[in-house]
């Protein structure tokens, strides 16, 4: 998503017949509306060696990443403090660590992750 109007990154195709053919990633609405934003293109073979090292870099660190996600789906799914006829209407998702529980008679339930 494009930190300067909002608009998603796609990828176009430029010299498509020439020697100089190369894929990038640019703004979709990076032209429109006579504005143009402020975001950059990317080549498509610098964004893939990018992906690459930040899932390496993932990999690298995934014993405390495992960890941290069985902590999360633990708490998310201890219901030991709801009531048995409560019925959640939705989650609210704060942050990575808080969520709120709405269920369906309007009572709201907030979670903390790092508190549990």
């Amino acid at each position: 998503m494009c930190g300067d109007c909002g608009g998603v990154y796609r990828s176009k195709v430029w010299h498509s017949t020439s020697k100089y053919r190369c894929v990038i990633w640019q703004c979709n609405a990076k032209f429109k509306n006579g504005k143009k934003c402020a975001t950059p293109h990317f080549y498509e073979d610098e964004l893939k060696a990018l992906f690459v090292d930040a899932f390496n870099s993932l990999l690298a660190d995934r014993e405390s990443i495992f960890a941290a996600y069985e902590e999360i789906i633990a708490d998310l799914t201890d219901n030991t403090a709801l009531p048995k006829e409560a019925t959640v209407d939705c989650l609210i998702v704060r942050s990575d660590t808080e969520f709120t529980f709405r269920f369906k008679d309007g009572t709201e339930l907030p979670w903390n992750s790092k508190k549990r």
